[in-house]
């Protein structure tokens, strides 16, 4: 008698179960337009620049997106000096210098451009060395650049090392992002998933 008990108890604990997973889906179906949006808009934070000593282009857009928005932002008078902070580089050319060429071809004054070109492998780290040179260039007040799902993240990186230094950061929009439907286009789900991921890895440390 108890096996059989036992057993019916358990089989209405999986109905259960199930239909609450059931009920889960529904919901989640039925509110999906409010809450798969918000995961998107979640990585991004584009803040109005300021009037400042300079602006940094953080490394990572192989396009020229975030460099040339930084280029009008300045041209705007946000900034009379661009930085180009960059990692690696290509064909024996450190990014930075690839970057600015890219600039220059654009129509933007070469004086504008200055080359930040490092060795890091994190925006921890990219962040961490190129607020040393803006300090010991004098840099007060700065505009930070950088693809949309990228600012948010950013915004955090800086906070902590900023210190005393006014900063904002500026968005410039991505071709393989859009918040609003990223669900539906394979290369902002790939874009999602990698950024989530830097996202912890940011708040353990790694």
């Amino acid at each position: 008698m108890r096996s059989k008990a036992g057993g019916g108890g358990r089989r209405r604990w999986l109905g259960r179960f199930l239909l609450f997973l059931l009920l889960a889906g529904i919901a989640g179906y039925l509110t999906s337009s409010f809450w798969l949006p918000q995961i998107g808009l979640f990585l991004v934070n584009n803040q109005e620049p300021l009037r400042a000593d300079a602006i940094l282009v953080l490394a990572g857009d192989d396009r020229g997106d975030r460099l040339l928005r930084a280029a009008e932002l300045s041209r705007s008078g946000f900034g009379p000096v661009v930085y180009i902070s960059g990692s690696g580089g290509l064909f024996g050319q450190d990014y930075s210098e690839l970057a600015r060429q890219y600039g220059i071809a654009k129509g933007y004054p070469a004086g504008v451009f200055r080359n930040l070109q490092h060795d890091a492998d994190s925006t921890r780290e990219e962040a961490a060395l190129a607020l040393e040179r803006l300090r010991a260039d004098g840099v007060k007040r700065l505009n930070v650049v950088t693809s949309d799902y990228h600012s948010a993240r950013t915004r955090r990186v800086f906070a902590r090392l900023a210190g005393d230094m006014e900063f904002r950061v500026v968005a410039s929009r991505s071709w393989n992002f859009q918040y609003d439907n990223w669900w539906q286009l394979r290369r902002s789900q790939k874009m999602v998933l990698l950024e989530y991921t830097k996202t912890l890895a940011d708040v353990f440390g790694i």
